[in-house]
């Protein structure tokens, strides 16, 4: 991990430590309403039928990659001796994250150009 000291920021001013608790503060209510809405968004998307089947593992596995960068944020939270600068783990996850949803695209746009050829329905599938 890089980090950055408070000597940086100036920690023994009131103004700088207010902002850095303050900021930690206010991400805490944010992370935990955040989580509980991905993952009712993740099971609104297991337990419906209306999207197609990839689009739906698009929107769970984008879910998912922003569920872990939030959770990987916790330690942010936590540590307290220093300011955390470009987390290799979010760093991975956001990239791996990425990769994966293009991929997902790129299936869902072959698979439908193919049925487009052999004119093919969602219902004939």
């Amino acid at each position: 991990l890089r980090v950055m000291d408070y000597s940086h920021w100036h920690f023994n001013v009131s103004c700088c430590r207010d902002t850095i608790v303050g900021m930690r503060i206010a991400e805490v209510p944010c992370m935990a309403a955040a989580s509980i809405l991905t993952v009712v968004f993740i099971l609104a998307q297991i337990r419906t039928k209306v999207l197609h089947s990839n689009l739906r593992a698009l929107f769970i596995a984008t879910a998912l990659t922003d569920l872990c960068i939030m959770y990987i944020r916790v330690y942010d939270l936590l540590h307290t001796d220093g300011l955390i600068i470009d987390h290799p783990l979010v760093l991975v996850t956001k990239y791996t994250g990425w990769v994966f949803d293009c991929l997902l695209l790129l299936i869902i746009l072959i698979e439908r150009n193919y049925a487009l050829k052999h004119n093919e329905t969602y219902d004939e599938v």
